[in-house]
């Protein structure tokens, strides 16, 4: 509980969260969510479909609540709180020892270090467990009524995190291996569940045209390119975990020739391991399938595991976390985004319009609305073609000096490091006007 605790609050230099908390700001005052993109320079008047709206307002009133960052902490700590505690809830339900069940969500918990930041990914884990501990509880009781509670379920999801497509896909996978297992005495109400959840997905402000941006957001090139859509970095420990859980499954079931009364599970973990292979940000999309797997293949013994009891000393854990727990300073921020440069900009009010990098157009919006930023981390809104346009003049690489957003900026800001810095000083048409420790700042002083 402490590692789980440490991993989770600790500051997370989150590009992403600058944005989302600005959106939110913008839909609570215009009570509407946005159909164009608002922001930049770059996508103005582009169709911008924000599938995490719910989500931005929620992290919005937590960081108005506590006035600071701290908000944004409490998020991922609570949420890290319930996913741990619903992975233990989900493994005691396969009636193993305790000393298991503890072993089992340690490993979970390390393996899901690397996502735990504040994103609408962590609500997607927890739904994931719930809507997972729903069918299997559903698969040993035959209770319909279980099933009442899926529609509710996704009915929020698709409004908070675009992967309430993995949960549908949970619910046809377990249809399936209801018609090849024969349960037919299931496969009726489960179809049932399964229209119904998918129906509820479309209540949403955007429609049918929500599942629009699925293909927008698989484009290679963001897997080739942004960290967290790149394959698994196995020179850390954490993503190890998965591999492990996948060997201990699969020599299980070979030792005890129980592939078909696993089925389910195994199709489910399958799944987890390409998407987890694929882009190390679906690193739980294996983790939980498979260790529900190997602790349904483990010999079963009667639990002692007192879940309220944990929930009691994780509770106090938490309180105590952040009572005690300084807030987030602005120094921390200031360590990966430009916050002094930002107030450098507030005080000479040049004239826009701005050159950003990717990874700091978040924080621009959030802090400078004023200037419309070039790029952010709204992937969907520029395209492949205008990301890899940014990369390449940041990176100094191809024909950086005819990029038509660098050329009709008046501003340009980046970190120093970034090769164009360099360039942009030996060119004429700019003049470096500010520069510290991570920022350098440039202004067109002529055509």
């Amino acid at each position: 509980m402490i590692v789980l605790l440490v991993g989770a609050s600790h500051y997370s230099a989150d590009p992403d969260i600058w944005w989302r908390l600005k959106t939110g700001e913008w839909i609570l005052e215009h009570a509407q969510v946005p159909l164009y993109d608002i922001f930049s320079e770059g996508g103005a008047g582009r169709v911008w479909i924000e599938f995490n709206w719910l989500f931005d307002v929620i992290i919005y009133l937590l960081y108005k609540a506590t006035g600071s960052y701290s908000g944004v902490v409490f998020y991922t700590v609570v949420m890290s709180s319930l996913i741990y505690l619903g992975v233990c809830s989900l493994i005691k339900d396969q009636n193993i020892n305790d000393l298991a069940i503890n072993i089992i969500s340690a490993v979970v918990v390390f393996g899901l270090l690397p996502v735990l930041t504040p994103r609408p990914w962590l609500i997607s884990i927890f739904l994931y467990i719930c809507v997972l501990k729903i069918l299997l509880i559903y698969r040993k009781s035959q209770n319909n009524r279980l099933l009442y509670f899926l529609p509710p379920i996704f009915c929020l999801w698709a409004n908070i995190h675009i992967q309430f497509l993995n949960g549908l896909v949970m619910i046809g996978i377990f249809t399936l291996e209801a018609g090849l297992t024969k349960r037919h005495i299931t496969l009726r109400p489960v179809i049932i569940a399964l229209c119904a959840s998918c129906l509820a997905t479309l209540l949403n402000p955007y429609g049918y045209y929500l599942y629009s941006v699925v293909t927008q957001l698989n484009d290679p090139v963001y897997f080739s390119h942004i960290n967290e859509f790149k394959m698994p970095d196995f020179s850390v420990p954490s993503y190890w975990t998965f591999p492990i859980l996948a060997l201990a499954a699969t020599k299980l079931m070979v030792r005890q020739r129980r592939q078909m009364d696993e089925l389910f599970l195994s199709l489910l973990s399958l799944l987890g391991l390409v998407l987890a292979f694929r882009a190390r940000r679906d690193i739980w999309i294996a983790l939980i399938p498979l260790a529900t797997l190997v602790a349904s293949l483990l010999p079963k013994q009667t639990s002692e595991l007192n879940l309220k009891h944990n929930s009691l000393i994780l509770g106090t854990l938490v309180a105590f976390l952040i009572a005690f727990t300084p807030p987030v300073s602005m120094q921390d921020i200031s360590k990966h985004f430009p916050v002094e440069a930002v107030k450098f900009l507030k005080q000479q009010k040049l004239k826009g319009p701005i050159y950003n990098t990717f990874d700091w157009g978040g924080y621009l919006i959030w802090s400078l609305p004023e200037y419309p930023v070039a790029i952010d981390n709204r992937n969907i809104i520029y395209g492949p073609k205008i990301f890899l346009q940014s990369l390449d003049t940041w990176r100094g690489l191809g024909a950086w000096q005819l990029d038509s957003a660098l050329l009709r900026s008046n501003i340009i800001i980046g970190p120093r490091h970034l090769p164009l810095n360099h360039y942009l000083q030996a060119d004429p048409r700019f003049q470096r006007i500010y520069s510290d420790d991570l920022t350098e700042i440039f202004t067109r002083i002529s055509p």
